[in-house]
């Protein structure tokens, strides 16, 4: 009997630990997308497709996509890790956009525990900056995949934001 209650009891940990992860993403998308349009005066857009590869798009003057966004919410500090990682499928998409618009920027941003943002964008002459191995997530039963790992020495701090001004806004 009491078997059956700790595998319940294990699988609603479970269940609560992925919630508690999808709340703080979602949270920390939408803190994003308004602290991106304080520094792209309004010109940074959510894409609609959940399951799109990247978070946000910029538009230029012209109508073009010029840069795209991808946000990493973690529950950890800059320099705890010498690396901060996401999938390659994410930067094989970026770079196949890229073959079409060879201008595109490609920026991956970190929301971090001190609730500042944090910004690498990828560059075809940066490949000293990262390094290619893999991640898993064992809470959730994931097999191991691909993932670009960037030095955390490359990863730079953006503008210090108010979080009270950005959330009125």
């Amino acid at each position: 009997m009491s078997n059956s209650i700790d595998k319940k009891q294990k699988r609603f940990k479970k269940v609560d630990f992925e919630h508690k992860d999808l709340k703080m993403g979602d949270d920390g998308e939408k803190i994003c997308l308004k602290y991106l349009n304080t520094l792209y005066q309004n010109e940074v857009t959510k894409y609609k497709d959940f399951f799109h590869p990247f978070d946000f798009y910029k538009v230029d003057d012209d109508g073009n996509t010029d840069m795209i966004f991808e946000l990493k919410t973690r529950r950890c500090d800059i320099n705890q890790y010498p690396s901060l990682c996401f999938g390659k499928s994410k930067i094989d998409f970026a770079l196949e956009k890229r073959k079409k618009n060879p201008n595109l920027r490609i920026m991956f941003l970190w929301l971090l525990k001190d609730k500042q943002f944090y910004c690498w964008e990828y560059g075809d002459e940066k490949t000293d900056e990262f390094y290619y191995g893999e991640i898993a997530n064992y809470k959730r039963n994931q097999k191991p995949s691909e993932a670009i790992f960037i030095k955390t020495e490359y990863i730079e701090q953006l503008p210090i934001i108010d979080y009270h001004k950005i959330l009125s806004a």
